[in-house]
């Protein structure tokens, strides 16, 4: 049966709840029963919200012992709202309400009270928490976040830490429970360097000492660390004697851990002043480690047997081509030496962690060295850093290769510039980044689908990085042949690996087809798409062919790196997802700065058996790429001089001028269309102006189209042809001049000869075949 209660009522009770005047209520509620008064005071329905939560929050304890003691009134809310009474009491530290509450409190644990207590965020925290624990609370109840009061004291620390930890303990509190990150309250104590602790009432090795006593143990949590890692990685060298004594640590494993530490004063500093400027300097932090290098080596050399770093006394190779050093002659040999020292405490660093740490632990120290060496145009050091990253990358489960690659690619383009280029360390490196590919393969597939393009980049930047070395010669370009097998090969296997372990993983997956530029990869690319699409144009800029030529036997850097590219199998009219060979990714590329490397390219792929007529998905050929390089605005004269070169080319080369797109379009409907809309005028104009006597007008575009078979009377799906879209009289009548049909049968002619003559890859003279010659001069 409801209780119907008037608003005056209402109100009235939340005024004398808010205001603490025990007899109002009475008062209020003396019409009804024992059973209807304690309705209406539990339920918000009825009042704006329960009566006894409204006492709580201000603080009245002689209504709520009233409400509990005389009305019954029950204390436990249904859900975990901090406004219910228990959260209230708690967190305003109202140690008498808590008392009265307590008494017929059923769930202790409701909204977990005491992981609150334990974060510091109530007064009155250590009565309170005695109260909690005398009234029942779970005291190793794990929290939504998996962590226990006696983790949470741990990790809050202020001035009631050592007490709480303290009364928790002694109420039965497990030490050795694991948070959800396998962390367990001693390595929540050694959290914080003390240096950030200064300010605050935090004894350290008390609350340590209280968990040794209560038996705590050395587990190593998810990332492979224990808590004596842990305090070496914060530079905590007091709580790494304290808790190599309290656990009988060997003085193999203490020579690892200062050595750890060691590494940790030296990139802790580096942290804290947000650069890497101090990096390699001799300062006081380099002494100071240096100092823990040198306790490391006491202690094993201190044996009859020395207790060397690697397994069964041999000597790895590490970082760099380094090792770390085995004596103290080695070890004194680094005290003035940045660089050095820091090399060695890298490698320590990467020795005495578990792999599964390198990411947060490891990584940024190399990125931060990789930085140095950058900023002082180390840059073979620096490319054989990143590798070495990469290698240890693929010992995690979460590998991100991306951002490593990514400051290999921007290395590759600060290194070309730099005064080391003739050092010939680049096939070193290319043969470097080829192992660690190689390595890739030896992989797990689930780690390959993501490499792919990263590879491709990475590969095409250090092969031409190789090629464009001044000291390469001859005998240079089969070493980088074979480097260049190698790596198809390989890429080659983890594909195929990849798309058989996995039936849902394609192509999109393996490139991911969304990155933008300037790392963009479309689908279906073969590296001869991502080297046309990715290598840089030539540094010279220059018309002068001779500025551009390779100390070996072949015309350009691009040139030579395509041409070794098809010789190791790769297809070179292979189509990607948007319907683009190589070629037309080239010349989408670069016709709107056409240089003579690129018109060198051209050639090349020509002669190497390029088609350019194969059509992409919007029905253009590479003739279509040509035109839109030619009314580009950023299009200047010399690339107006080198873009006439390559129409000829590849018109001599087959490319058919009537080729149709979707709308049944030819280059020369294009054209009339453009000089109709004014475009073609203007930029013929703006050339004429400029004093360009050998510069690429509308006119003498349409004359070499026609030359070569261009057909002025074919018909769009409209039934329009070029002759009756031209609104110019001079062009329409030297198109008519052009309409012979002898004409058009030996231009079919010269065109089915030039597509043999590529096709069977007979070489040119020139720009012209050195065979069938007699064809092309039959129009004479």
């Amino acid at each position: 049966m409801s209780i119907v209660i008037s608003p005056k009522v209402s109100k009235d009770l939340y005024e004398a709840a808010r205001v603490g005047d025990v007899l109002e209520i009475r008062r209020l509620l003396q019409d009804l029963t024992f059973q209807e008064a304690r309705r209406v005071l539990e339920h918000s329905s009825i009042v704006v919200e329960p009566v006894l939560n409204i006492a709580v929050h201000f603080k009245h304890e002689n209504v709520v012992r009233d409400l509990v003691e005389y009305f019954g009134v029950t204390v436990d809310a249904k859900s975990d709202e901090e406004s219910s009474p228990l959260m209230q009491s708690v967190l305003g530290g109202n140690v008498g309400i808590l008392r009265i509450i307590s008494k017929k409190l059923k769930y202790p644990d409701r909204g977990y009270p005491i992981h609150r207590v334990c974060g510091g965020e109530t007064p009155n925290g250590l009565q309170v928490l005695k109260i909690l624990i005398h009234i029942g609370a779970n005291i190793n109840l794990k929290n939504h976040k998996g962590l226990t009061p006696l983790m949470i004291v741990c990790q809050k620390r202020n001035s009631q830490t050592q007490d709480m930890v303290k009364i928790l303990l002694q109420g039965g509190a497990m030490v050795n429970i694991s948070s959800p990150d396998g962390n367990t309250a001693l390595h929540f104590a050694i959290q914080q360097t003390d240096e950030m602790l200064k300010e605050l009432a935090w004894d350290r090795l008390n609350v340590l000492k209280w968990l040794v006593k209560a038996g705590a143990k050395l587990k190593p949590n998810n990332l492979g660390l224990t808590p004596l890692h842990l305090a070496c990685i914060k530079g905590n060298a007091e709580t790494l004697t304290f808790l190599s004594n309290s656990f009988s640590v060997d003085e193999a494993e203490l020579a690892d851990y200062h050595e750890l530490l060691a590494s940790s004063l030296y990139f802790n500093k580096i942290k804290r002043d947000g650069k890497f400027s101090i990096i390699c300097k001799l300062n006081e932090t380099h002494y100071k480690a240096f100092k823990h290098l040198e306790i490391g080596m006491k202690l094993r050399t201190s044996h009859e047997t020395p207790l060397w770093k690697f397994t069964n006394q041999i000597r790895e190779e590490g970082l760099l081509y380094h090792v770390e050093t085995q004596t103290f002659e080695e070890l004194h040999a680094l005290k003035n030496h940045g660089e050095g020292l820091l090399v060695e405490l890298i490698l320590a660093r990467q020795r005495v962690l578990p792999s599964k740490a390198y990411e947060d632990h490891l990584m940024p120290l190399i990125i931060e060295y990789y930085l140095y060496l950058k900023n002082k145009h180390h840059y073979s050091q620096a490319i054989s850093l990143l590798t070495h990253k990469m290698r240890l990358q693929l010992q995690l489960t979460q590998r991100k290769f991306e951002h490593t690659i990514i400051f290999l690619l921007g290395l590759f383009r600060s290194y070309r510039h730099s005064s080391q280029w003739a050092r010939k360390d680049d096939q070193k490196i290319a043969e470097a980044v080829i192992t660690f590919i190689e390595e890739c393969y030896e992989s797990e597939p689930s780690e390959k689908r993501f490499l792919l393009r990263w590879l491709y980049l990475t590969q095409m930047h250090l092969l031409y990085l190789c090629l464009c070395n001044p000291s390469i010669g001859s005998s240079d370009i089969e070493n980088i042949r074979g480097l260049t097998k190698r790596f198809l090969s390989v890429t080659r296997a983890i594909k195929k690996s990849v798309l058989a372990t996995y039936d849902h993983c394609e192509d999109a997956y393996l490139f991911g087809s969304c990155t933008s530029e300037p790392f963009r990869a479309v689908v279906g690319d073969n590296s001869l798409h991502v080297a046309c699409r990715h290598i840089p144009k030539d540094e010279s800029n220059s018309n002068d062919d001779r500025n551009c030529t390779c100390s070996f036997d072949h015309p350009t850097r691009l040139s030579a790196l395509l041409e070794i590219l098809h010789s190791c199998g790769e297809d070179i009219n292979a189509i990607n997802s948007e319907g683009k060979t190589p070629l037309k990714v080239l010349l989408d590329r670069h016709s709107t700065a056409m240089t003579v490397e690129c018109r060198l390219a051209v050639q090349t792929l020509l002669i190497e058996g390029a088609d350019p007529d194969v059509k992409d998905k919007l029905e253009q050929t590479a003739l279509n790429s040509i035109l839109a390089g030619y009314l580009s605005p950023s299009c200047d004269i010399t690339c107006h001089i080198e873009l006439k070169t390559v129409l000829i080319l590849l018109l001599k080369s087959g490319a058919d001028p009537n080729a149709q797109d979707k709308r049944g379009y030819t280059l020369l409907h294009h054209l009339m269309e453009i000089y109709n809309q004014g475009i073609g005028q203007s930029i013929q104009s703006s050339h004429q102006t400029a004093g360009d006597n050998n510069g690429f007008p509308f006119q003498e575009f349409v004359e070499i189209l026609q030359s070569f078979g261009g057909s002025a009377d074919l018909f769009t799906q409209n039934g329009r042809s070029a002759l009756d879209m031209c609104k110019d009289e001079a062009v329409e009548n030297q198109m008519r001049s052009k309409l012979l049909d002898a004409k058009r049968n030996w231009m079919t002619l010269a065109r089915i000869a030039g597509r043999t003559i590529r096709l069977q890859k007979v070489p040119y003279r020139q720009v012209a075949p050195t065979t069938l010659v007699h064809v092309i001069e039959l129009k004479t």
